[in-house]
């Protein structure tokens, strides 16, 4: 944590700490901004700014630091109006060294987001800078029904879902043709970004809220765009003992899938159109991840092994081309219990 960061907390906690509460006392001075109008200030070496934005809560928003000549740093804290909680981002760029623009993307809990910019960082007497917010578009996603999507370089593409708090549900980026694509999850106070080289990017996650929000986050994208396959869907719940499951599984619906203990399931989908296809298997039940194990084959007699899935054992995805598709899932000698989980053949 940046020496800033303590500072700028500690400072509005001192002065609601000895406020009167009836305008007598200390009190933050909170300047207004509007939504879409970029507000430029300055501010001096050890001193923090305080804002407020009137927005509409469950919206997406983007908060921009930029115009920087010296090392001021932004702070969010959506709808806490002390300035005492940092709020998370869906997708921060914060707290960087040196004068270097910062952003942070984030949904609002209420009708009214606070923010704050720090300057203990700062070298000069006063230093001067641009902050701004504006609306992002959001698209609802609906449980259990795959949305095929595409993010440029360097943009973002955002999602919200309803969800049931005390449910776990599996998200994920699945058939990625960039794979550097970042998932990016928020409900609540939990959730981060699912970084690295692969796909599908997936995670479970029990809904603390009624909302969730995700983001495809082109970033580091080395290529213009990344097409994927967005999905939100309640994971299975893993239940003994385990009845599996095999045969044919349509194409381009998310299909919950078991595996007995030391077992295979097998699978396969057939009437696919020419082109490639993506066979990605999600959310699979308790912390047996390690030892349940994913096979696309070249035909029906589930025997020659594709080098997608046998050059790497932890492989969860798949591309192939071919009207049919043939896939199994084995349950390796430590599963003790057998596993859930979903397939979807895109």
């Amino acid at each position: 944590m940046r020496a800033s960061l303590r500072r700028s907390l500690l400072l509005p906690a001192a002065l609601i700490a000895i406020s009167c509460g009836d305008g007598t006392g200390p009190s933050l001075q909170i300047t207004p901004l509007t939504v879409g109008a970029p507000f430029t200030d300055t501010i001096r070496r050890g001193a923090t700014k305080f804002y407020a934005v009137a927005v509409s809560p469950g919206a997406m928003y983007r908060i921009d630091l930029t115009g920087l000549s010296d090392d001021v740093d932004l702070y969010p804290f959506d709808d806490d109006a002390t300035f005492a909680v940092l709020a998370p981002c869906l997708i921060g760029h914060v707290l960087f060294f040196g004068p270097v623009a910062e952003d942070c993307s984030a949904p609002a809990s209420g009708d009214t987001m606070y923010l704050a910019v720090d300057a203990s960082d700062v070298a000069a007497a006063s230093t001067g800078y641009t902050i701004a917010v504006q609306t992002l578009p959001v698209t609802d996603l609906t449980l259990s029904l795959p949305l095929e999507d595409t993010v440029p370089q360097g943009a973002a593409a955002f999602y919200r879902v309803t969800v049931v708090p005390g449910t776990e549900y599996s998200l994920s980026l699945s058939g990625l043709t960039d794979s550097a694509t970042t998932l990016s999850v928020l409900d609540g106070e939990q959730g981060g970004p699912l970084l690295g080289v692969a796909s599908p990017k997936a995670m479970r996650l029990r809904a603390m809220s009624t909302t969730m929000f995700l983001a495809a986050d082109g970033s580091a994208l080395p290529k213009a765009t990344s097409v994927f396959v967005a999905l939100a869907m309640p994971a299975p719940v893993l239940s003994l003992p385990v009845v599996p499951t095999e045969g044919a599984i349509p194409a381009r619906t998310p299909t919950v899938g078991w595996v007995a203990t030391r077992s295979t399931s097998r699978y396969r989908t057939d009437g696919l159109p020419a082109g490639t296809h993506t066979i990605t298997v999600l959310g699979v039940t308790g912390s047996v991840d390690y030892d349940v194990d994913f096979d696309v084959f070249a035909d029906s007699t589930y025997s020659m092994e594709l080098d997608c899935t046998l050059q790497t054992a932890t492989a969860k995805e798949c591309s192939v081309s071919g009207a049919s598709v043939f896939f199994a899932v084995r349950a390796g000698p430590v599963n003790q219990d057998g596993a859930g989980y979903i397939l979807l053949v895109w």
